[in-house]
């Protein structure tokens, strides 16, 4: 729980800045005693804009689902791997969860509430609108360790990339326009699962 919460936590604050990892793996989660850690932020993306760095250094594509592999990555990307890394973590086997389980059923923790791993299953959608955002899944992990919530809900913290992405889309409508609607479309699919 408390590397869930760790990992979720320091991909929303990354998503809320305009930053996308692209490579998460067990090797870029550091673990200590009071946090936990995300690095390898050399290759990511900032603000939409892919790092020079990914031609160059080794990007670990483990946790991406196949079809992220070639494109520029997204905050929905990043979900993909979030899902794949944690669910991997909890069945002990390093690999992507879904090749190993497609039927989602038979992953159980029983220091995990079924209601999180069927959300961590849904990062691994194949369509990135349903995944969750960072936000909501750190608001899933406080609420399930029965911790504090965080300081502020994770409509809020998805709203803010809404008007980010909605200021980029008026800027140029054609480079962003695509992004901004899927965007929007995430978020109206996170309000549904919420009940709002």
């Amino acid at each position: 729980m408390r590397i869930g919460l760790g990992l979720t936590e320091a991909v929303a604050l990354a998503h809320a800045r305009g930053l996308v990892h692209g490579s998460l793996a067990p090797r870029a989660v550091l673990v200590t005693d009071r946090d936990v850690r995300l690095i390898g932020w050399a290759t990511a993306t900032v603000d939409r804009v892919d790092s020079a760095h990914r031609d160059v250094l080794p990007l670990s594509d483990t946790y991406l689902e196949a079809s992220d592999s070639g494109r520029s990555l997204t905050p929905q990307s990043d979900m993909y791997a979030v899902g794949a890394l944690l669910l991997a973590f909890l069945s002990g086997q390093w690999s992507d969860p879904r090749a190993d389980n497609s039927e989602q059923g038979p992953l159980t923790n029983p220091g995990i509430a079924p209601v999180l791993l069927r959300t961590l299953w849904r990062c691994l959608e194949n369509d990135p609108a349903r995944r969750p955002f960072a936000a909501f899944l750190v608001g899933a992990f406080a609420h399930a360790s029965g911790g504090p919530a965080p300081d502020r809900t994770s409509v809020e913290l998805v709203a803010e990339d809404v008007r980010r992405m909605r200021n980029a889309a008026r800027q140029n409508i054609s480079t962003y326009g695509l992004e901004f609607a899927r965007l929007l479309h995430t978020f109206s699919n996170q309000l549904a699962s919420q009940g709002l």
